[in-house]
This record gives C-alpha cells, sequence and structure tokens, in this order.
C-alpha cells in the first residue's frame, strides 16, 4: 500500500515528541512492507532507503513550504501514487484530503495525540500578551481538527480520553476510532552501563543524577522539580538534576534556581540529537516526568518520555496523570506522586536514591514491560492494520457539526 504522510517532517527540533512520534511511524510502515511518502525541508537520514521516498519542500519560511507542499502534493496525487493519507490533526492533513478529491479522494487516517487549539491556548496563558498572529493560529487549528476529524475514515488515538472526548464531541464515531498508545525504539534506548555514559557525555563520575529530557513546556512542570531539588540535595548532596532539551520554561526554571540557591545542581545540558537521548537516560539513576494537571488530567497521557527512560532500565517518579498512573503500575516500573507537588517529588526521589536494589528492581521491571508491550515495531504494526481498513473504507464519511471539547496533547509532553 501506498501512504502520504501529509505532515511535513521537521528535522530541526531532534527531541521534538512529536516528530519522534512521526520519524517511528515512518520507519514503522516501511518496514511492514508499506511504500511510504514523506514531505521534508531536510533530508532524513532513511529517505531512499528502501520503502522510503522524501518529497523536498523549501522550508524557508511558511509562505514557501506551503507552495512546495501544494506543488508536491499536486504532483503525487496526479501520478496516482497514493492510496492513503495519514495525517495528524493538522492543516497539511486538511490541505492533503482537499487536494485529493481534485484526483479522486483518497482516505484519510487521522491521527489525534491531543488538541492544538488546547496547546496554543495554554502556552498563551502562561506568556504576557496574545498577538493577533496568535489568536488565527488557534482559528485554523481548531478549523483543521474539525475537518480532518470528520472527513477520515480511521481514527487513531493515543489515549482512551482523547477517544471519549472525540465521541462526546460528536465529530467521530466509535466505531471509527482506534486507541494506540505510544512507545519506544528498543533497538535505541536499552539499559547500558551509566559509567560509559557519562564519560560520553562529559558528566563527572562523582555525582548521582535525576534526568529529564522533552520540551521545557509549561504542561511538563519542570518548576516542581527545581522546587523539589533543596530537600532532595539536603538528604543526598551528592545529586545533580541534568535538563536536557529547551523551551519557554528554561529562563523561570533557571531564575527559580538561583532564588532556591541550587543553581550549582543543575545542569541545563540543552537540546541534543535523537540518537544521543538514550545516553542521557543511561547517565541518570532515576529519571522524572512531572506532569502538571492542567492540559493533561482530563484525556490522560501517553508520553515518549515515560516508554523511553522505562526501555533504558531506569525508574521512573512520575505525576499520577490517567494513562501514566496505569502504565506505571502496570509495570511496576516507578513511583507515581501528587501532580505540582514539589515535596511529594522530593519523597519519592529520595527514597529511591536511598536504595540501590528498589531502583534496580523498578528498572528491570521498566525495561522488561516495555520490550514485550511498547515497541514502535508493536505500534507501526497496529497503524498498518488501521491504514489497510480506511483503504477499503467507503470514503462518503458524514462530517460531525459539533464543536470540538476542550483536550490536551499526550506525546509532546515526551
Amino acid at each position: 500500500m501506498k501512504i502520504l504522510i501529509a505532515d511535513p517532517l521537521d528535522l530541526s527540533d531532534p527531541i521534538n515528541g512529536r516528530q519522534v512520534h512521526v520519524y517511528e511511524i515512518i520507519r514503522g510502515l516501511a518496514r511492514s512492507g508499506h511504500q511510504v511518502y514523506v514531505l521534508s525541508g531536510q533530508e532524513p537520514e532513511f529517505s531512499g532507503q528502501g520503502s522510503i521516498t522524501c518529497l523536498a519542500i523549501d522550508d524557508t519560511n511558511l509562505t514557501t513550504m506551503y507552495a512546495s507542499v501544494v506543488g508536491a502534493l499536486f504532483r503525487l496525487f496526479g501520478a496516482g501514487q497514493v492510496d492513503v493519507i495519514y495525517s495528524r490533526t493538522s492543516l497539511f492533513g486538511a490541505l492533503s484530503s482537499s487536494i485529493s478529491r481534485i484526483f479522486g479522494a483518497k482516505p484519510i487516517v487521522c491521527e489525534v495525540n491531543g488538541f492544538f487549539a488546547d496547546e496554543i491556548e495554554f502556552i498563551n496563558k502562561n506568556r504576557s500578551s496574545t498577538t493577533i498572529k496568535d489568536r488565527i493560529n488557534l482559528e485554523i487549528c481548531q478549523k483543521s481538527e474539525r475537518y480532518l476529524l470528520g472527513h477520515a475514515a480511521r481514527v487513531v488515538a493515543v489515549t482512551e480520553g482523547i477517544k471519549r472526548l472525540i465521541v462526546e464531541g460528536g465529530l467521530a464515531e466509535a466505531d471509527r476510532i482506534s486507541v494506540i498508545e505510544n512507545g519506544a525504539n528498543t533497538d535505541l534506548f536499552r539499559p547500558g552501563d551509566p559509567a560509559d555514559a557519562r564519560a560520553h557525555m562529559g558528566l563527572s563520575q562523582d555525582f548521582r543524577y535525576l534526568c529529564f529530557v522533552g520540551n521545557f513546556a509549561p504542561w511538563q512542570g519542570l518548576q516542581y522539580i527545581v522546587q523539589a531539588v533543596p530537600a532532595i540535595v539536603r538528604a543526598h548532596p551528592d545529586c545533580r538534576v541534568l535538563l536536557v532539551g529547551d523551551g519557554v520554561m528554561r529562563e523561570d526554571c533557571t531564575r527559580m534556581g538561583e532564588a532556591l540557591g541550587v543553581s550549582d545542581y543543575l545542569i541545563f545540558y540543552g537540546p541534543v540529537p535523537y540518537t544521543r537521548v538514550p545516553a542521557c537516560v543511561q547517565a541518570s539513576d532515576i529519571c522524572i516526568a512531572p506532569f502538571v494537571r492542567e492540559r493533561n488530567a482530563v484525556i490522560g497521557l501517553s508520553p515518549l518520555k515515560v516508554y523511553e527512560y522505562m526501555a533504558c532500565g531506569r525508574p521512573v517518579v512520575a505525576s499520577a496523570i490517567p494513562g501514566v498512573s496505569e502504565l506505571l503500575v502496570r509495570s511496576g516500573g516507578g513511583v507515581l506522586v501528587r501532580p505540582e507537588d514539589p515535596r511529594a517529588l522530593a519523597e519519592a526521589v529520595i527514597r529511591l536514591l536511598s536504595s540501590d536494589d528498589l531502583r534496580q528492581t523498578m528498572g528491570e521491571r521498566a525495561a522488561s514491560y516495555v520490550r514485550d508491550h511498547h515497541t514502535w515495531a508493536n505500534v507501526a504494526a497496529q497503524v498498518s492494520a488501521v491504514c489497510e481498513k480506511a483503504a477499503a473504507a467507503d470514503l462518503e464519511v458524514p462530517v460531525p457539526t459539533a464543536a470540538l471539547r476542550s483536550g490536551a496533547k499526550t506525546d509532546d509532553p515526551r
């Protein structure tokens, strides 16, 4: 089957969970025997390998990107090279669907990790002002979401909560929606020796490390890590906090660390390529995912970072948010804490740092669980089955009219 990934692959943000997800789905679909077409302004390392074809676009700015995407889509659909369109809830998916109708409509599979409109609103609430551009983006996102969910032959939701929200909002029927949780690349993310990883990263062997990897966004809860540090280092002065990534919360966290007198215990390592993320996790003793309630608790999470932490055999301390709670309870791979509670976070970390045996047991359980249940190969096989159903489905899908209710992003959070 010939599958178009409608959303351009952006390789400029190497540990953005959204891009990692798309990257791994592309590789998985190709390995399942499908011909996959990818739009990208950069040359992906897998371009030209087997059944993956990269359609070059000019992403110098938004104008050139949209123009080149439209041109590539006209050429591709005009040549009859697409059986199924696979898209996240984005303008590019709506654009691909619309252009395909000129040449004979192609079925769309719409993947929903959350709702872009909510992400934009959440970011705006954490900024001092909202621009006209922000309001325009919000309106475009909302219209694209409604269009894609209404026209999709099949919908992939990464949590049961997202499926429930879509159905309750009247945007798609339950029998068109498949729940497929996220995963980890277990060829890349696997247990490794901490000393070797620390040497590779240039980290001192004299300390023990807590690790956070991902987007420094408001919903990630990084501020609660910083607020927990004073209590942690009083109990374990040899502990350091490794913060890998970047984003809008970095300045706030830096200032907070200075105000609390713990700047020397925080290591802002910066963003790293996807292939170096495993070393960051392997260098650590404990990994942290302190998600906030807002934007997360209503429909749950399926965060890449937690699967990747676990795949590397590291115990996880995470907020008790739907999706994350079930994952850690089923696997026995970590400790759940109250969201937005630095004291509870500190107590869990101190408990784990005080017991080598407990960390090892939880880490082994975590790695085994992800290998058995949450590899990207497993995710791709499920997505492949959904695409095959879409290709055989009736394209005349009724367009629901109900407005989209509030939701949350789930895989970036990484």
